[in-house]
């Protein structure tokens, strides 16, 4: 039975039983390798398939999953989730309502990665680990070079008539370099994704993975203090990202998040406005629907420093009479929960240039360490960092262990300037380099 045929049982079997569900079907197939010294070291073929689903029953959910297709695994299936729904608490959930989809081409399959192969991932990893060592001699060694591809296709269903599907690939490659000067020893780390091969050019990706270990060297701390703090766009998106669960509707519905009653108030300055965007043009995490057959909307969460939206599932938007917005997250083997799909904060006219430059003297974080010293319940952040001392728009010398201490909602209302431009990283969360006016750090 394939997947498409376990679908059509699971819907017979559960209008037999008079059942309102939702389910989700996903087929994922991922392949790639490992190069070191010239050599695969490791390659991967995987595979899999496996079918969802959530009961609602006398007001009572059940979940239950399968691998194995077949009419007797579909039936017994639903089964356990109606037996799973008869202990769980009562809710007020509904399934979604059945709508169209809009007629947007979101650019997130190209069957021309179905071409590549694993000599394809080969041949790029054998060039782009020469490159690395051409590329300077401080690189005495490439600990990390992989390529890999993906391929996923979802399908959303429910008893109120929604039947919608999706397929999307992607291709990765990146390094780790290892460089050594005067006793003296950094890493430096690159990635390239996305949905075209042709942004594959080896000598850019050892390039920029050399550069981000190079600079860095003979990096001394700086004496305590507080200073303005520049994030260049890679880091300011990893910070952002830890913090995104803030912005669930669950997480403040259980008081686990300090946006709780912010909602119409200042939260950040006047000129920052955060965007979940599902319908970017190839974005990484682009989509007209989520996990739960709701239509996926673009919408603000932070509108000119304003707290607009949380971000629902249906579960959450029910605890509020509220509709979702389209942010259910699950896979055939978990219960929902809430995602994110594009998160964007607005860009600016400014140049990062014009950021380092704005002030006498600044610090320029290009790497962040680790993330266990930071609460996304509190805010609080306290995080090891590397990067530049800056003095008058001039890198000065490079700077490492040092500790930046901060609140992430006090600091989004103390950002005084922000680029116009996002990392080329293939990540959900895009956000340019942001000037903090201060923030403590310890040398």
């Amino acid at each position: 039975m394939n997947i498409l045929e376990s679908l059509d049982e699971l819907k017979k079997e559960a209008q037999r039983q008079n059942l309102e569900f939702d389910a989700i079907a996903e087929e994922k197939f991922e392949t790639g390798l490992e190069l070191f010294k010239g050599k695969v070291i490791q390659t991967e073929v995987a595979s899999s398939t496996g079918v969802g689903i959530r009961v609602i029953k006398n007001k009572r959910c059940g979940f239950s999953f399968t691998e194995k297709l077949s009419a007797e695994t579909v039936k017994e299936m639903i089964n356990n989730a109606v037996e799973n729904a008869q202990v769980s608490d009562e809710t007020e959930l509904e399934t979604a309502s059945a709508f169209s989809l809009p007629e947007k081409e979101l650019e997130i399959y190209n069957e021309e990665l179905e071409k590549v192969d694993l000599n394809y991932l080969k041949n790029m990893a054998l060039e782009i680990e020469e490159n690395a060592y051409n590329e300077n001699s401080l690189i005495k060694n490439i600990p990390h070079l992989g390529m890999g591809k993906s391929f996923k296709k979802t399908y959303v269903l429910n008893s109120q008539g929604v039947f919608f599907e999706k397929k999307s690939n992607a291709i990765s490659g990146g390094l780790s370099v290892y460089a050594e000067k005067n006793g003296s020893a950094k890493s430096g780390y690159y990635v390239r994704g996305g949905r075209k091969t042709d942004i594959f050019i080896a000598s850019e990706i050892a390039k920029e993975a050399v550069a981000r270990a190079v600079d860095l060297l003979e990096a001394k701390p700086v004496k305590s203090g507080k200073y303005p703090v520049v994030f260049s766009n890679r880091t300011a998106s990893r910070l952002f990202s830890m913090f995104l669960s803030s912005f669930f509707a669950e997480n403040v519905q259980k008081g686990q998040s300090r946006l709780a009653g912010k909602l119409g108030q200042k939260t950040a300055v006047d000129n920052l406005s955060l965007i979940s965007d599902p319908h970017l043009i190839n974005g990484a995490g682009s989509t007209l629907f989520d996990d739960e057959g709701t239509i996926a909307e673009k919408l603000y969460l932070i509108k000119d420093g304003t707290l607009e939206s949380y971000l629902y599932n249906l579960e959450s938007a029910a605890k509020e009479n509220r509709k979702s917005t389209g942010h259910g997250k699950r896979g055939y083997a978990s219960q929902v929960s809430t995602g994110i799909w594009n998160i964007l904060l607005e860009k600016s006219d400014a140049f990062i240039d014009d950021l380092l430059s704005s002030k006498d003297k600044c610090l320029y974080i290009t790497e962040l360490e680790g993330g266990a010293g930071c609460s996304q319940v509190s805010g609080e952040i306290s995080i090891g960092a590397q990067g530049f001392l800056i003095e008058k728009g001039q890198k000065i010398r490079p700077v490492d262990e040092i500790t930046l201490s901060a609140n992430f909602f006090e600091l989004l209302l103390n950002i005084e300037m922000i680029s116009n431009s996002y990392s080329d990283d293939f990540s959900k969360v895009k956000i340019p380099d942001l000037l903090v006016q201060e923030i403590h750090v310890a040398g």
